[in-house]
């Protein structure tokens, strides 16, 4: 109970701080769905230090819940393209790629402190709509010849040193 500052004989609770769904206790199993009729989400969890035991990873849970709602978010807003999410909420950042177009090494970043007043993750759906257009893809939905189409015009270089392609 704060007291409220003019004199006032009210109090007043502070206003309980907002959990978002990363952020919630580390379940116990944690089961991640898909549709059957949509391209299959890949999930691939790393552990920060080999050899140990996964369950001593204080970021896991966060990460597998932001990775589940980053797959069903792409489903919804670009159904079927290729993206690949990595979600490291060690450092706060979401790397988002289209590996065929931008290499291994090229990803656009969004920050997830950014996201706390976002629910709706615009600027996740903001990051992969940018990477379509810059690659002149359709956001309505993949399509396989739109995509080879956009691989043969832009290849990627894997060698640092080499120019790039005109």
């Amino acid at each position: 109970m704060i007291p409220i500052i003019g004199g006032s004989t009210e109090v007043a609770t502070p206003a309980p701080r907002l959990i978002m769904p990363w952020e919630a206790e580390k379940p116990k199993v944690i089961t991640i769905k898909q549709k059957a009729a949509t391209s299959a989400a890949t999930f691939k969890y790393e552990h920060p230090d080999m050899g140990d035991n996964p369950d001593d990873d204080p970021h896991l849970a966060a990460d597998l819940a932001m990775s589940k709602q980053l797959a069903e978010l792409k489903e919804e807003c670009y159904p079927g393209h290729p993206f690949e999410f990595e979600v490291d909420t060690s450092q706060g950042v979401i790397l988002i790629s289209l590996p065929a177009l931008m290499g291994p090494i090229n990803r656009y970043v969004v920050h997830i402190r950014d996201l706390y007043g976002d629910p709706k993750m615009t600027a996740v759906k903001r990051g992969c709509g940018e990477i379509l257009e810059r690659y002149r893809l359709p956001r309505t939905g993949y399509s396989r010849d739109d995509f080879a189409a956009a691989v043969t015009a832009r290849p990627v270089v894997f060698r640092r040193h080499e120019d790039v392609p005109e």
